[in-house]
């Protein structure tokens, strides 16, 4: 795996140690919208979104609505279009300055068609050093192994470039195909969180998982096994 960034912001230590310096992420990214950064695995690529995106996410996201729709939060009543887009691209970039997010599109890495997309929310540092991931894909790239490579590609990222110590996921309790990728990772399932997220308009519970940066590091995947199914 490789990422190419035109600011470096995060301190490649390989674990969290109390030397994350908050300020100097928000100092380095107060001039651009996004960092220029690409990160490429096996099949994929991921960068952060541009607003030329919108079309095509709102596309895949539409025609894969009924297939995300009981996964995701309460879908818009205007339906998706490009003022909706643009403002979600806004909050995205103000959170990506403030060191408190990191979003991905992902895309094929040979074709450049884009599969989905993945985030890094609710970052915090001091003496926590966390993330929640969540995650998505279009409805016919599902069980290709897509999402356990990107994934992967985003917890390198988190650990090995952003020093983080622990990155969690919800995820709910009959989603078998999310679990199972949590888990084929290395993520521990921790407990049941009650009426954790409002999702297709209705408070549910989700299971917990995490995973830390000791635990990956020593057992993470090899990237030419990503190229199986999941």
């Amino acid at each position: 795996m490789k990422a190419q960034e035109s600011r470096k912001v995060e301190i490649s230590r390989g674990c969290a140690d109390d030397k994350q310096d908050e300020t100097m992420l928000q100092k380095l990214f107060q001039d651009s919208p996004f960092p220029d950064v690409h990160i490429e695995g096996a099949r994929l690529a991921l960068r952060p979104p541009h607003r030329a995106d919108g079309e095509t996410w709102i596309r895949l996201r539409e025609d894969s609505r009924d297939f995300l729709a009981p996964w995701s939060p309460e879908w818009p009543r205007e339906g998706l279009n490009a003022a909706m887009f643009q403002r979600r691209l806004r909050m995205q970039a103000d959170e990506w300055r403030a060191g408190r997010g990191r979003y991905f599109l992902i895309f094929d890495k040979d074709s450049g068609e884009m599969l989905g997309g993945i985030n890094l929310t609710r970052i915090t540092y001091g003496v926590a050093l966390t993330g929640v991931v969540g995650y998505w894909l279009t409805e016919q790239h599902v069980r290709k192994g897509y999402m356990t490579e990107a994934l992967s590609l985003v917890l390198d990222y988190a650990f090995d470039r952003m020093n983080l110590h622990r990155i969690e996921a919800g995820t709910l309790p009959h989603n078998t195909a999310s679990r199972g990728v949590l888990e084929k990772l290395g993520f521990v399932e921790e407990g049941l969180a009650r009426k954790y997220l409002k999702i297709a308009g209705v408070w549910q519970d989700h299971v917990i998982y995490a995973n830390l940066c000791d635990d990956w590091l020593r057992r993470r995947p090899d990237f030419n096994a990503l190229r199986l199914p999941s």
